[in-house]
């Protein structure tokens, strides 16, 4: 756990603990990313640039279930299309989903995922045939979203 204002190589470190104590793999390189809401960090094994992960860390006080509904939806989702471009979620060394991690004093969620290779969409290009995939991934994960909550969905 860190206390205090943290140096990017701190905050990689703790990353890295986290991921060790929670998935028992030890990352052979952490490098954190840009991310609107928690802490975000992309997760090398063995130096192998196909080995990897992104670990997400919640915010402080975000209530866990928000990961859980998260992890539920694109599982869900992955279990019916597994060529959809989402990011399946590793167990944890329990079997769970999710891990609790201290980060930087405080408890919190941390979910860690498979690595999807790609840009970010920022500097993404998309085709038309590439707005109309991301479109009908986006319906569904909507549609998906609606069974999990068990809201009546329309057709």
């Amino acid at each position: 756990a860190i206390g205090g204002p943290a140096s990017p190589a701190e905050l990689e470190a703790a990353a890295a603990a986290v991921v060790a104590k929670g998935w028992g793999r030890h990352p052979s390189s952490v490098r954190r990313v840009s991310s609107d809401l928690e802490e975000t960090f992309l997760v090398a094994f063995d130096g192998d640039r196909a080995d990897r992960a992104v670990l997400k860390i919640a915010e402080p006080g975000r209530d866990p279930e928000w990961f859980a509904f998260e992890a539920a939806i694109v599982e869900r989702a992955l279990h019916g299309d597994p060529a959809l471009p989402l990011a399946r979620g590793i167990p944890t060394t329990q079997g769970d989903a999710l891990a609790t991690a201290r980060l930087l004093g405080a408890p919190r969620t941390a979910r860690l995922m498979r690595h999807l290779p790609g840009v970010p969409s920022v500097e993404a290009a998309p085709s038309p045939a590439d707005r109309r995939r991301i479109g009908r991934a986006r319906a569904l994960v909507d549609h998906l979203a609606l069974v999990v909550l068990h809201l009546p969905t329309t057709q």
